[in-house]
């Protein structure tokens, strides 16, 4: 206490033009309606600074739960989306109905572009309902299919796999064919099996065909970027360019779909 006195005596002339400015200020802005107008500005460019300071503060430490509810929210338009492309125009229902296809939020961990056989992690396992043989897409079109779980991760052959093949069509005249990586470029792929009757064109939209139950069908894949008859003349080897970026990705969606073990029970 003795200590404190002390520093105060020490720095009375400092305490004293301090309680004295103080005064002054006080006064000031009680008297005059000029200064008045002045420290209002004053206090109120320092309280608009301190709250920008403290909102910035706020926003950088909930950056990861804004991303975590957008993440929600485009999962759930893409399952709207989906659930929208697979129901014909002419369906009619007298009640809400279950969904075929739920959409799983998750986020790869590691990924790899560079070889011929690529897998990547994704964040999400058996604890989040996800089993092999599901499908893998992002915003922009397919990725891959869910090859290994285990509780919290799972392993994903990427599209860009030397022997996974796809089936897609053409979205203009529904010609199906096989999609599958050359082991080159990440960027693009070969369609074949499609036959040179059905008419075809650079830019034509390829989507996925529906005929497995990895993916559901008409989600985006690429656009033909080129393509040439084979020597039987009976079929066409097309290039695709991919619409998904795969040395960017970060966040994909599982695709659960619920009438996939009824489909197992009929292969089998």
């Amino acid at each position: 206490m003795q200590q404190i006195i002390n520093a105060i005596l020490k720095n009375r002339n400092f305490f004293i033009y301090l309680l004295l400015l103080i005064f002054s200020l006080l006064f000031l802005q009680k008297k005059s309606p000029y200064h008045q107008s002045t420290i209002r500005n004053i206090s109120l460019t320092l309280s608009g600074n301190l709250l920008d300071f403290r909102n910035s503060y706020q926003s950088y430490f909930q950056l990861r739960e804004v991303n975590k509810q957008l993440m929600r929210q485009n999962q759930q338009l893409q399952s709207l989306l989906i659930q929208g492309s697979q129901t014909a125009p002419n369906d009619s229902t007298s009640g809400p109905t279950k969904p075929d296809i739920e959409l799983i939020s998750a986020r790869i961990v590691q990924n790899s572009i560079d070889g011929v056989r690529n897998f990547m992690i994704v964040d999400k396992g058996v604890e989040n309902n996800v089993t092999t043989e599901m499908g893998v897409i992002s915003d922009d079109g397919i990725v891959g299919v869910i090859d290994q779980t285990n509780q919290r991760y799972a392993s994903v052959v990427s599209l860009l796999h030397r022997d996974l093949k796809i089936n897609a069509k053409l979205k203009n005249n529904n010609a199906f064919g096989s999609l599958y990586w050359m082991g080159i470029q990440p960027n693009k792929m070969v369609l074949s099996d499609i036959p040179t009757i059905n008419p075809i064109s650079i830019g034509d939209t390829v989507v996925t065909g529906g005929m497995s139950a990895y993916f559901p069908k008409d989600l985006p894949i690429g656009k033909v970027s080129k393509y040439t008859i084979l020597p039987s003349k009976r079929y066409y080897e097309i290039e695709v360019i991919l619409f998904t970026n795969f040395s960017a990705l970060d966040h994909v969606y599982i695709v659960r779909n619920f009438d996939k073990p009824l489909l197992d029970q009929l292969k089998k």
